[in-house]
């Protein structure tokens, strides 16, 4: 069973439960926010398949005769909003876990935890069992990364700030989900770092610190100032410093 409706930038849509219908409505959403303009939405869609797959296979505990329900609302063409409706008992927030595992390679729990890093709120009902999700699109950065080895080498290409720090956050967390553990931030470009940034950087650290394999988090290339600002803050205590590769004037985690 599968049946979708468009009516006033809302996307309405009932499936069955079944897997291979959820890669046919995520099709479908992304058309629909094309037309809306959007052409940024991979974190939307990220999030929709993850309830998607939710519903079916938790909520529904896959029992194709029981019915997927929805919608996609557009606010506008940068925000959307996605309520998942299924025929299960409904979902326990107490009992999620909206943090990646500590464990890289293991291969569950994970969907609440993306839905979380990319949503901008998320609301929980029961009976009926349903879920609700607001999702901007991220404003365009100039962050960008590549491979360095075994090093995920991080450019933010500006200031690390309240306006900046969640899609940086974004980026960290999409390259962890990757498998990868070892990230080195360059802030050549970096010249002020506020208490949203820093605290961004104090939460990834204790996340990869918690990583069995190990993770680790090395700033590079940091002004004087920002070096002075980390003393100061004691965050020079939680991750290894370096001011310019050829210093030897570096700090390191203890």
């Amino acid at each position: 069973m599968f049946a979708i409706q468009e009516k006033d930038g809302v996307l309405h849509f009932s499936m069955g439960s079944d897997m291979g219908l959820v890669d046919r409505l995520v099709g479908l959403a992304k058309e629909f926010m094309g037309r809306l303009g959007t052409t940024r939405f991979s974190e939307i869609i990220i999030v929709l398949r993850e309830l998607l797959i939710n519903a079916v296979e938790h909520g529904n505990a896959g029992d194709r005769a029981l019915l997927v329900k929805g919608s996609i609302e557009a606010l506008g063409k940068d925000r959307f909003c996605i309520r998942i409706e299924d025929e299960g008992p409904g979902v326990d927030p107490q009992a999620l876990s909206f943090t990646m595992p500590e464990d890289p390679s293991q291969d569950r729990s994970r969907g609440f935890a993306l839905i979380h890093a990319f949503s901008d709120e998320i609301r929980f009902t029961r009976l009926p069992g349903s879920v609700t999700a607001w999702v901007s699109v991220p404003r365009k950065e100039d962050c960008s990364w590549h491979m360095d080895g075994q090093w995920a080498e991080i450019h933010p290409g500006g200031d690390i700030t309240a306006a900046t720090a969640d899609g940086l956050r974004r980026l960290m967390l999409t390259i962890l989900d990757q498998g990868i553990s070892s990230f080195r931030l360059n802030l050549s470009q970096t010249s002020d770092i506020d208490s949203i940034g820093l605290s961004l950087l104090v939460g990834f650290a204790r996340i990869l610190g918690e990583n069995k394999r190990h993770g680790e988090l090395v700033i590079t290339r940091a002004s004087e100032s920002l070096v002075t600002l980390f003393r100061m803050t004691r965050l020079d205590r939680m991750y290894t410093i370096i001011r310019n590769p050829e210093s030897e004037e570096d700090t390191h985690a203890q």
